[in-house]
């Protein structure tokens, strides 16, 4: 098998991890943000260790695609990332080939709009039970930096145009 066919599988078999992977994580990301609005803690218990095997995952994806382009870079093709050494090679020709990279990035793009909107709702989340925590624990809730009665000693009239 010449370098060009064995880059090639290399390539599509990395396409095919990454893509399920994508699945996985998207179905992850979704359970987790169900469990946090449904505040379902045993769930997000169990979420956890699913999650640190996506990730042990996600490491071993992404050693293929060192492995990969380490093993193009030998070969004597010159790439930065997968999309411009799949460019290089015949088989990109095949319009197949081309949408499975086009896919692979649509979902990328997707997850990461998905993970930024689970960041953003898991630390409301965070902060609200943190709220609650205090409120339980010391019977009153945290006051805000910024108000504008508050004692400087206390931090307020921190952006005090004065300062």
């Amino acid at each position: 098998m010449d370098m060009n066919q064995t880059l090639t599988m290399r390539l599509e078999t990395y396409l095919l991890q990454l893509m399920d992977w994508n699945q996985r994580w998207q179905e992850w990301l979704t359970s987790t943000e169900s469990a946090v609005v449904l505040n379902q803690a045993n769930q997000l218990l169990t979420l956890q260790d699913s999650g640190q095997q996506l990730i042990e995952n996600l490491r071993g994806i992404t050693a293929d695609r060192e492995s990969i382009l380490a093993s193009a870079s030998q070969g004597g093709w010159s790439a930065s990332n997968l999309t411009t050494l799949a460019r290089q090679l015949p088989v990109w020709q095949r319009p197949r080939f081309r949408d499975s990279f086009e896919k692979a990035k649509r979902q990328l793009q997707h997850l990461r709009r998905l993970h930024i909107a689970s960041w953003v709702l898991l630390g409301q989340s965070a902060n609200y039970c943190q709220e609650v925590t205090q409120l339980l624990t010391s019977g009153s809730t945290r006051q805000d930096v910024y108000l504008e009665n508050s004692p400087r000693d206390t931090g307020g009239q921190l952006l005090d145009a004065q300062l």
